[in-house]
């Protein structure tokens, strides 16, 4: 889902209440922020909002949406603050991973991350695969699970993760199955899943954002 745009035009609804507001702060038409919250909806395939007169309230489902854009919003802009009235000019490479389903969030700020830093090289894994920072296979990484120890890595919550597991009832009458109560009965199970997901990571909540030792410089570098 390549919506960074509309995601962060809703997000802008949510915080104003109103089309117009938001169309202000954003220096777009009116008419562009339907759009965006159109095609949002339609990508989603549920509301986002709940239109009345007085303005636009979140649904349950833009409620979720907005709390990601929100924590995105905050640990960016954060980073950015930090680096406000600093010199210096970054180079070299930046190897960035995450899981593939959070790349329309990480690819925009990616993106100015490369344009206020020109000498600096980003390389962006999308991936199921843990990369080990320690051994500089990367450098920023969103992941999925328990909250990093690694005491030299930087280690910010990034996300609230929802996921679910679903079963057609033939199945569980073909082979007599009843639903788990708890993670040791899933092993009785067959489970499709992506290729190469990890197991636990059906389980994990929280995502986080662990930043390697050997580029905590990326800390004070302008991204937005």
């Amino acid at each position: 889902m390549d919506k960074w745009t509309e995601i962060r035009t809703a997000y802008q609804v949510a915080k104003f209440g109103t089309v117009s507001a938001a169309a202000d702060n954003l220096g777009i038409h009116r008419a562009t922020v339907i759009r965006h919250i159109d095609a949002l909806e339609a990508e989603l395939g549920g509301k986002v909002f709940q239109r009345h007169a007085r303005g636009y309230t979140v649904t349950e489902v833009g409620e979720d949406l907005m709390r990601v854009a929100q924590r995105t919003e905050e640990h960016f802009e954060g980073l950015a603050g930090r680096t406000r009235g600093r010199a210096g000019e970054m180079t070299g490479e930046l190897i960035v991973t995450s899981p593939e389903g959070v790349s329309p969030v990480l690819l925009p700020v990616i993106r100015s991350f490369q344009h206020l830093n020109p000498q600096m090289r980003v390389n962006y894994r999308t991936s199921p695969e843990l990369f080990r920072l320690e051994y500089g296979e990367a450098h920023v990484a969103v992941r999925a699970g328990r909250k990093p120890t690694d005491l030299d890595n930087v280690v910010l919550p990034f996300l609230a993760i929802r996921r679910a597991l679903y079963a057609h009832k033939n199945y569980l009458q073909s082979f007599d199955m009843k639903i788990p109560k708890n993670k040791d009965e899933y092993a009785k199970h067959t489970l499709v899943t992506t290729t190469g997901i990890l197991f636990c990571t059906i389980f994990s909540r929280v995502g986080f954002l662990t930043i390697s030792r050997t580029r905590r410089d990326v800390l004070s570098a302008p991204v937005i």
